[in-house]
């Protein structure tokens, strides 16, 4: 009896397996397409242009294919090379903000009282408008008149740093603000890890007397999956950290060029449309 009814049942889950997948797909189709549309195409396109020699508006054929030329071309600009370097020197405000982040998360988690306080302040700066901040910094980093250099002038400094003005303290500039916007995100991520860790875990170590570097290798796997996320996003963010920049220094910062050199042909000529120092 159970062996001449086990093909019905097989095929009746088949075809609702079937359609269950049908509607998954219907209901991701539309992110798919976006995401196909918006993103893989332009990549895999952009990946293919470099290796030709074409101009968008005189059409497919006259497509030229010139390898790696192009490569080569932007590698020998030194202006291109300089915005390399400037980029790998800001991605290092990352590991900085990802420490001060764990920092202040394991104080306001084990040491403060208005926990609640201290995260909404520290996550006021991530949401706050850009030109808000740019406009707060420009302030802060004023060559005279600056908080920050009055400062530094009350400790015996008779020459601060000029700060955004100066083309040598611009990157740092602005990997400061960068810095001071993301620790807010990345801290309540670490707070929530911390908090999920169970609190017999904390009273183990205390009781066998486990210094800091052997509960660090037995701590649950919670804060490690917090601090991979926000690491990624932080690289993601720094990779794309242009207005700020564009709101504080207007002309001044142009020279540095650490975020994209676009490439763009007018009048025979190449320019640099987008150098943001």
């Amino acid at each position: 009896m159970e062996s001449s009814k086990s093909p019905v049942i097989r095929k009746i889950s088949s075809k609702v397996q079937r359609k269950e997948s049908l509607a998954g797909f219907l209901f991701v189709s539309p992110m798919l397409i976006g995401v196909s549309i918006l993103i893989l195409f332009p990549i895999i396109a952009t990946f293919l242009l470099s290796f030709v020699d074409w101009k968008f508006v005189v059409g497919l054929e006259q497509m030229q294919w010139v390898g790696f030329d192009n490569f080569k071309l932007i590698f020998s600009d030194q202006v291109f090379v300089k915005s390399l370097i400037n980029n790998a020197l800001f991605i290092l405000s990352v590991p900085i903000c990802m420490i001060i982040s764990l920092f202040l998360a394991v104080i306001i988690d084990q040491h403060v009282y208005l926990k609640s306080f201290f995260k909404v302040a520290f996550f006021m700066p991530y949401i706050s408008s850009v030109v808000a901040v740019a406009v707060v910094w420009q302030v802060l980093f004023h060559p005279s008149a600056g908080p920050i250099n009055q400062v530094l002038m009350s400790f015996g400094i008779e020459n601060p740093p000029l700060w955004i003005a100066d083309p040598n303290f611009a990157l740092i500039s602005v990997m400061l603000i960068h810095i001071w916007i993301s620790v807010g995100f990345n801290l309540i991520v670490y707070i929530a890890g911390l908090q999920s860790i169970p609190k017999e875990l904390y009273e183990a170590a205390d009781i066998d007397g486990a210094n800091l570097s052997q509960f660090g290798q037995r701590t649950p796997s919670e804060l490690s999956y917090g601090t991979l996320a926000p690491t990624i996003q932080e690289v993601v963010n720094a990779r794309w950290f242009k207005k700020p920049p564009l709101f504080l220094c207007s002309n001044t910062m142009l020279t540095l060029s650490f975020n994209d050199i676009i490439l763009v042909e007018k009048d025979g000529n190449h320019c640099y449309e987008n150098k943001i120092g």
